[in-house]
């Protein structure tokens, strides 16, 4: 269980990892989602090469390398600029929108000279395209988090071999046991609509459930430091409307932080 939370650890700060690369480049994904996430392991790092094509949690935490996938809506901001889904969702969080500077950026040639004096009013629309990216990749970790962690109800073949609080080979899911869902959609509903983003109520409702009992163990960890992390991804457009391109990385815990200054959250260390 230690080994499959150090790796799960590993696997969602490669991904913040990548998009952090992306941005700094001007790259935005605009559609993260489970499957736009690789995972290609080295066989040669598990100690059962067989085993290591079935099961991820067989293998090395060092032998994975995490990609990135499904680019068909990526790109520049020059793409954001010109989609009108992209510019209604912005205008609805309230990030402001000068008009006359996106008329200039939809009909200019991109370039370095472009992204300066001219454009320096749209920077709140960069900061929101992050912010797309990190709400998207929140849900995917919590997605990931909850389903590779669950520990389901089981039963014993052998009623001698039981143990409190530990699974035996041999133990069975119980007949009837379903999985909660926890695709990104489902999620999204279940903070959003029935909890109002309140982030503490969704931590009160997944502690109810003992089969997340560990999730909610390694999201309580330093100070509640996996919480503070995914609430400043799944708002992070919550987070940008309310800065309005100001107050990134400025410290507050209310404030825009891109996916470089997530990197530095105590989650992610693993000491």
């Amino acid at each position: 269980q230690s080994r499959a939370r150090c790796l799960i650890q590993g696997l969602l700060k490669q991904s913040l990892q990548c998009v952090a690369y992306l941005h700094t480049h001007g790259i935005y994904h605009r559609a993260l989602g489970t499957q736009s996430i690789l995972c290609p392991t080295n066989p040669k790092y598990s100690s059962d090469t067989n085993e290591a094509a079935r099961n991820l949690y067989c293998v090395d935490a060092t032998a994975i390398q995490v990609k990135l996938a499904d680019f068909g809506f990526g790109g520049t901001l020059q793409g954001c600029y010109s989609d009108e889904g992209f510019l209604r969702r912005a205008k609805g969080f309230g990030v402001p929108v000068d008009d006359k500077a996106l008329r200039f950026a939809q009909t200019s040639v991109a370039s370095k000279d472009d992204y300066s004096d001219d454009l320096s009013s749209l920077a709140p629309l960069k900061n929101f395209a992050m912010a797309e990216d990190l709400h998207a990749l929140g849900f995917v970790f919590l997605g990931l988090l909850l389903g590779a962690l669950a520990e389901p109800p089981t039963v014993s073949s052998d009623p001698k071999s039981m143990t409190a609080g530990k699974r035996k080979k041999q133990d069975a899911i119980v007949p009837g046991f379903v999985m909660p869902d926890t695709s990104e959609e489902r999620l999204q509903a279940v903070l959003t609509d029935i909890f109002g983003n309140d982030i503490e109520g969704f931590r009160d409702y997944v502690e109810a459930e003992e089969l997340w009992t560990k999730v909610v163990e390694l999201l309580d960890g330093n100070n509640n430091a996996g919480w503070d992390l995914i609430e400043a991804m799944v708002f992070a457009r919550e987070r940008c409307s309310k800065s309005n391109g100001g107050g990134v990385g400025d410290g507050s815990k209310s404030a825009f932080r891109t996916a470089r200054d997530l990197l530095s959250s105590p989650f992610f260390d693993l000491s």
